[in-house]
């Protein structure tokens, strides 16, 4: 058994970027791990995957029924049995010392529940556009979770036994991260980013920002988890967001910028 399986959700991907993630996972210098993808394609096929020469074992899982992102993630999680879990998309990229440096890390400090990194923001040719910088302190974590998610999903490392004490994977359309992160921070886990930027995080578009959906979500998600610790974060994150569902496209882009070159 490995120490640590990396999980991949996928719906068609990009096979041209899927191959560039698989081929920085073979670079990693951290060698104990594993692939799980599960995978929900409708029109590409990855069993090609079985037949490359990667150095690590990949496992391929289907469904037999539609999931969905949040579905697919808690399914993939419970075929899991390695001491860690580590995310990556099918989109992103690895750094060679990624899987090293977060499992150093958790077996360092065993109070910490998942360890996430900043990340490199890339465009669809691979260049980087940017970058995300993360708070690194458990409390610096709390004290803003309640207003944005200051957790980069793919670049997380999890210990496999979280999800056994907090629960999985919620089975939402949108946020099932973040309803995660909200959920176990009440319960008592406890969170950590470090400092370097340790995965290729690939944005192609943010139209997402004008979905109220999405903001409605979140917005009901700052309510259920509301965390009377953090009164003042978590009473400005909902006005935060109740802002951002009513204000026009263009403004919500221009605040959303704006937020994102003072964190």
């Amino acid at each position: 058994m490995p120490s640590i399986t990396v999980l991949t959700p996928t719906f068609n991907p990009n096979l041209i970027y899927l191959k560039k993630m698989l081929a920085s996972l073979k670079k990693q210098t951290f060698k104990d791990f594993d692939l799980l993808i599960v995978d929900e394609s409708s029109s590409v096929d990855l069993n090609f995957i079985k037949n490359l020469k990667l150095g690590f074992k990949v496992k391929i899982l289907k469904p037999r029924k539609k999931l969905g992102i949040g579905g697919s993630l808690a399914f993939g999680t419970c075929q899991i049995k390695s001491q860690f879990v580590a995310r990556i998309d099918a989109d992103d990229i690895a750094s060679d010392n990624r899987l090293k440096t977060q499992y150093d890390f958790l077996m360092g400090h065993p109070d910490i529940s998942l360890v996430g990194s900043s990340v490199f923001k890339i465009d669809s040719f691979g260049k980087i556009t940017g970058f995300r910088n993360y708070p690194i302190s458990h409390n610096d974590i709390l004290s803003q979770l309640n207003i944005w998610n200051p957790l980069c999903h793919p670049s997380l490392m999890i210990r496999t036994a979280f999800f056994k004490r907090y629960g999985n994977y919620a089975n939402l359309r949108n946020n099932e991260d973040y309803e995660l992160w909200l959920r176990a921070s009440l319960q008592g886990a406890k969170f950590h980013n470090l400092k370097e930027k340790l995965t290729y995080y690939r944005i192609q578009s943010e139209d997402g920002l004008s979905s109220p959906r999405n903001w409605v979500s979140a917005l009901n998600l700052k309510i259920k988890y509301f965390n009377f610790r953090y009164f003042f974060s978590s009473y400005i994150g909902i006005l935060l967001t109740l802002l951002m569902i009513i204000v026009p496209s263009r403004l919500k882009r221009l605040i959303y910028n704006r937020y994102n070159k003072l964190r």
